[in-house]
């Protein structure tokens, strides 16, 4: 998967929301160039409760053949159905005006405990190896961006749950 920052969306005919990326991003495990091939559905609840049908670009690498699914930053957060404006509204505590149960926003928080200090880390050592410059401390999308374009984004069942 790549994360994409510079996006425009298009309502089709069936009212799906068309994402076409406005940048070129290299394969982030070979740093080749990638190329459409098909699209993905792929469903996140809104900020407002509702449900957006996202239609998002599946890409190949031209040399690993590698897939990857381009995620627009702003709206979807890798794994996670909720978008990203409530996943960063849950992790600063403010989950009064978040359109999900308490447990879920519970679930969400863990599993931002669980995962932010290895994110911590790939910063780090973005930091120290690239050059790259991050805010402090850094915006959930900021974070994401960097962890998921280079190739280091852990899936759900790697991370610790708490009961």
């Amino acid at each position: 998967m790549i994360s994409i920052s510079k996006y425009r969306e298009v309502v089709d005919k069936n009212g799906n929301i068309k994402i076409y990326a406005e940048e070129t991003l290299p394969c982030p495990i070979c740093g080749e160039s990638l190329s459409c091939f098909a699209w993905r559905l792929r469903i996140v609840i809104g900020e407002d409760g509702n449900t957006k049908w996202l239609l998002i670009r599946r890409l190949r690498c031209s040399e690993c053949g590698k897939i990857h699914h381009e995620l627009p930053i702003g709206l979807v957060i890798p794994y996670k159905r909720h978008c990203a404006e409530t996943i960063q509204k849950i992790i600063k505590g403010n989950t009064n005006s978040v359109p999900c149960c308490f447990k879920v926003a519970g679930k969400i928080l863990a599993w931002w405990e669980g995962v932010n200090p290895y994110f911590t880390f790939v910063l780090g050592s973005l930091t120290e190896k690239l050059g790259m410059k991050f805010s402090a401390p850094p915006a959930i999308e900021e974070t994401v961006r960097a962890v998921v374009n280079s190739n280091n984004w852990i899936f759900a069942h790697s991370v610790p749950h708490h009961e």
